[in-house]
């Protein structure tokens, strides 16, 4: 006989795993919440979350329960030892908030209402997921030249490097690394987010990444085994976690030369798994986007070499170049994730592009992604789907959409090397000047000084 579902699933309209009378689901486990049949059958709403509920949801994390006192007060039991936490929750649940209004759609692995009840109990990964999480989402809105979109930022301002320093104290004293689990895998990538755009940060942003992408090894979620016995939540869950860490793998990949372990191997997640549907949509388009050239794309970009032979390697560059062509997405992302996916397809077709003229095959008439000019024809498309965006939206994605825009500058610059036009030097003095009113980013500069000269200086150039 099949339960229908709890009272607080069909309040939210989501969909319930629990199994018998006596258990509970583990929605209510997750958030902390009792799991009770007793309201009266009525008609079931629709699958996806409506506006005012969220509204509504996100009130509750806000407000419901959330005490104001320093955790400071009561101390954190660790392995035996008694330490006192340095961040009270005012430090922290402001940009938890944040994190939640902003940026779940673009690491949409952390339940805000499931952390905060846990830090109301003192649960040493919990407090540590959280502070890292803190310095996350600080850097992050450090990039906004406006605060205005973003409210509620906390009074005390420390800086996100505390956040980061408190995670790494705590997590010492936990003993992280004889207690792997998801929560510890996270608080490792949040420390990677902090630590990739910070000035000196590049190693110890390698080192985390690295550190939960062992976690997730050790925990085998690239592994379909895993996930057999598993409640639909917590697969949801950790097939999230692990397609952030394939993403971001991916970019590392390219930006570091470091090689990629984790592969595409499980299911996407789900979008009717999902608490905010609405919100996920973004990510899953953009582990498409991640997924579309494949492992040997990425090895090539590593390891610089180009192991077939010229017809296979056409072949292979022209079914990637087919694939991004075609990828499409809906109306109803928002503008931050619609700027990473636009920014990601754009960037890796000039990195396909880039692989064909090392590979000598650019010339051919028949296959514009093969001619000289396709780097405008990229770069084109970008600015035309870009272009109602708002400035908020490329500022929320970091200097990674610096970085990435930088090489779109960097193909179109060594296409107009070899066939000049004005719309091309139009095209690429606008892109160069974009990315010089972030120059508060990270930018790879010897990138940046061999394009600058042709961007600002067209008529006096060297060889790139």
């Amino acid at each position: 006989m099949r339960l229908r579902p709890c009272d607080g699933c069909s309040l939210r309209r989501i969909k319930c795993d629990k199994r018998s009378l006596e258990m509970g689901c583990l929605n209510c486990e997750t958030h902390g919440v009792p799991c009770t049949n007793n309201r009266i059958r009525k008609r079931s709403g629709p699958k996806r979350i409506h506006r005012k509920t969220r509204e509504r949801i996100l009130g509750m994390s806000k407000t419901a329960k959330i005490e104001t006192e320093y955790l400071s007060e009561v101390p954190i039991e660790t392995n035996g030892n008694t330490e006192q936490s340095k961040l009270s929750l005012e430090d922290l649940l402001p940009y938890l908030q944040i994190y939640q209004t902003w940026y779940y759609c673009v690491w949409p692995v952390v339940s805000i209402a499931h952390l905060v009840s846990k830090l109301m109990t003192k649960v040493d990964p919990m407090y540590i997921l959280a502070c890292s999480l803190a310095a996350a989402t600080s850097t992050q809105v450090s990039f906004l030249s406006s605060n205005k979109n973003v409210t509620n930022l906390p009074a005390s301002n420390k800086p996100s490097v505390e956040y980061a320093n408190e995670a790494k104290r705590v997590r010492e004293l936990f003993g992280y690394r004889e207690n792997p689990t998801p929560d510890t895998l996270l608080a490792s990538f949040f420390l990677y987010v902090h630590y990739t755009n910070q000035e000196q940060g590049a190693k110890q942003a390698i080192m985390h990444l690295r550190d939960a992408i062992s976690v997730c090894q050790i925990l085998r979620l690239d592994s379909m085994e895993t996930y057999q016995e598993k409640y639909p939540a917590e697969t949801h869950k950790l097939r999230k976690i692990y397609y952030t860490l394939v993403v971001s793998e991916r970019y590392v990949c390219f930006e570091k030369g470091i090689p990629i372990v984790l592969k595409a191997t499980i299911p996407f997640p789900s979008l009717n798994d999902e608490e905010y549907p609405e919100l996920l949509e973004g990510f899953t388009e953009l582990i498409k986007v991640f997924s579309t050239p494949g492992e040997d794309f990425f090895d090539q970009i590593t390891n610089k070499i180009h192991t077939y032979d010229r017809a296979s390697q056409k072949k292979w560059i022209l079914k990637i170049q087919e694939k991004l062509t075609g990828i499409q997405m809906s109306d109803q992302i928002n503008d931050t994730q619609k700027l990473n996916i636009v920014l990601t397809q754009a960037w890796l077709q000039s990195l396909v592009w880039l692989i064909a003229k090392e590979s000598n095959l650019l010339g051919s008439t028949e296959q514009t992604c093969l001619s000289v000019s396709f780097p405008l024809q990229i770069a084109q498309a970008y600015l035309t789907r870009v272009e109602n965006i708002p400035i908020f939206a490329f500022e929320s994605n970091g200097p990674g959409a610096s970085h990435k825009l930088l090489e779109l500058a960097n193909c179109l610059a060594y296409s107009l090397l070899k066939q000049p036009s004005q719309a091309g030097l139009d095209v690429l003095q606008y892109l160069f000047q974009s990315i010089s009113n972030k120059m508060h980013n990270k930018l790879p500069m010897a990138m940046y000084n061999r394009i600058d000269p042709l961007a600002v200086h067209p008529d006096v150039h060297g060889d790139l």
